[in-house]
């Protein structure tokens, strides 16, 4: 990796999904190259792979100007958020009467 990126991807890793973005610095603008959302249960590197794998079949000139090659996945920085078990639950209901059922 260098000190100045060409691409990175940007996780969201919760309960049900992973999804990713592919975002690069392409002719002086950063620019969004890819994103995919698949089961959590694949993992993160799956998810980014499969990205990869799309852009170099869509167009192997862009994925070579950023540095993206199936090889190279783990020289791409990463920004990830993960999403923890929610710890409360809040139920909200417009009368006593709608919060009778929802208590039950």
């Amino acid at each position: 990796m260098t000190r100045d990126p060409r691409a990175f991807f940007a996780l969201d890793i919760g309960a049900a999904t992973v999804s990713a973005t592919l975002v690069a610095r392409l002719a002086g603008r950063w620019r969004l190259l890819g994103t995919l959302a698949l089961p959590a249960a694949v993992g993160s590197a799956v998810v980014c792979r499969q990205l990869v794998e799309r852009l170099i079949h869509v167009d192997p000139g862009m994925a070579t100007a950023i540095g993206a090659d199936a090889g190279t996945l783990d020289r791409i920085p990463t920004v990830a958020v993960r999403s923890g078990i929610p710890r409360r639950l809040a139920v909200v209901a417009a009368s006593e009467r709608a919060l009778a059922p929802l208590r039950g």
